[in-house]
Formats: C-alpha cells, structure tokens, sequence
C-alpha cells in the first residue's frame, strides 16, 4: 500500500479512543524501477544484405536492447549481432503481401556494458532499414509477454489488439509503408526514431509504458492510404 515520502520500516500501533493497540512490524519496500529509454539510434542502410551501426554512448551492463528491422523483400531471415557478444532472439517476424518487405523486432536482455556496434543481416538482397533502442528496467529474462502483427492498405495501420499479462510492459511498436509517409503516432505512443528522417520516413518506432496488464495495440495514423505492416513487442519489467 502506498505510504507518505519518508517513512520507514518498524512498529506500527493504532491509538483508537485514547486506547493503543499491540505493535505489529512494518516494512516498507522501494517501488520497482519503471523501464526507461536511454538512447537509440537508426540507419537507412540502402540497399545491402548487411550493415553495422554503433551506440552513441557506452551501454549499461544489465540493460535491453531492441533492434527494430525494416527489410525489403519478403521471406528475408535477420540475423543480428554486436560487438560485446549480446545474443539476440526474434520478439516478432512479418513476412508481407500487401508490399514485398519483412518487419521484425529482435532483442537481447542483461546485456553487457561498454561500447557497442550492432549488425544487423539478412538473406535477401534489398533495401536495409533498422533502429536500435536501450532499455533499462527490463526484466533481465523471460522479458517477452505478448506480440502482435497485421498489414493492409489504408491511412490507419494497426496491429489488432492482444491482452499483456504484467502491469509496467513496454509496448515497442514498428510501423512501415511501402512509400515514403507522413506519420502520427499511435493513441498514447511517442515515434522514438524515424527511418529514413522526415519527409521520406518508411519506418517509425514507437513506444509506451503500459501501467496496467490489459489490452494493447500498436498503430499510428498516415497522412494517406498507403500499404503497410504493423507488429507489436510486449516486455516486462522485472
């Protein structure tokens, strides 16, 4: 139960008319550490089936990369790595019909501290599209709730809706179009990167804490119709 600012572990006694009762022990504990974004970055690669982009600062040991993939080409398979040796699972894969391009979203958690270069592959020749995100406050393992994925062709994108499990999940939402778009975020949203920059922005990545386990969706609004493909990534805290 909340407490006021100050108050400390130890005895507690109720004083009802003039009459104070036994003292029962009380704890009182830290609130847990809400996920919190420390940097990121992005590149538009061009076309490549490979390419490398560095943190601007040193990595937190502990801390939680995502890696957020905009390829050309549908049917590519990713692969990611970095230079401190972080193993990176798939939160979330789209192969697209609507535009020929695969979206996903790769993450590694309690990830070692220090300087940090990422690379992200894939199998197909085409168009290369990425961000890179550092999280702290993720859980350090098992991070992974829920996920989500949809494409169509409108100005409205959006993934469908899935129930979390946890109270405090980040939502990490990716959005991508097939030409370059004017993006909105989604309801309750911040576009923490966009990829190319404005006004050609075939990516953006958006991102929110959700306070209380229910539903969530990722989307955004287009300022026209345009093919796209939205996934969704759900993680907890510890």
């Amino acid at each position: 139960m909340p407490v006021p600012a100050g108050a400390t572990s130890g005895n507690v006694v109720v004083t009802v008319g003039g009459v104070a009762s036994n003292a029962v022990p009380f704890t009182v504990t830290s609130a847990a550490t809400s996920i919190a974004l420390v940097q990121h970055t992005s590149k538009d690669a061009g076309t490549t089936s490979s390419s490398s982009l560095a943190f601007n600062t040193n990595n937190t040991a502990g801390n939680f990369i995502a890696v957020v993939i905009r390829a050309g080409k549908s049917g590519q398979v990713f692969s990611v790595s970095d230079s401190c040796g972080n193993v990176y699972k798939r939160a979330v894969l789209l192969n697209m019909t609507v535009d020929a391009d695969t979206v996903g979203i790769y993450y590694a958690e309690n990830i070692a501290g220090g300087p940090n270069t990422i690379t992200v592959s894939d199998t197909i020749l085409g168009t290369l599209r990425f961000a890179l995100l550092e999280y702290s406050g993720v859980a350090t393992s098992n991070s992974l709730d829920v996920t989500a994925a949809a494409e169509g062709t409108s100005s409205a994108p959006a993934t469908g809706t899935v129930t979390t499990n946890f109270s405090g999940d980040l939502l990490l939402g990716e959005v991508i179009t097939a030409n370059p778009a004017t993006f909105n975020p989604g309801s309750g949203y911040t576009i923490e990167e966009r990829v190319p920059a404005e006004p050609n922005t075939k990516l953006i990545v958006e991102d929110q804490r959700q306070s209380i386990a229910g539903s969530a969706a990722a989307g955004a609004s287009l300022g026209a119709s345009d093919n796209w493909g939205a996934v969704l990534a759900a993680f907890r805290h510890p």
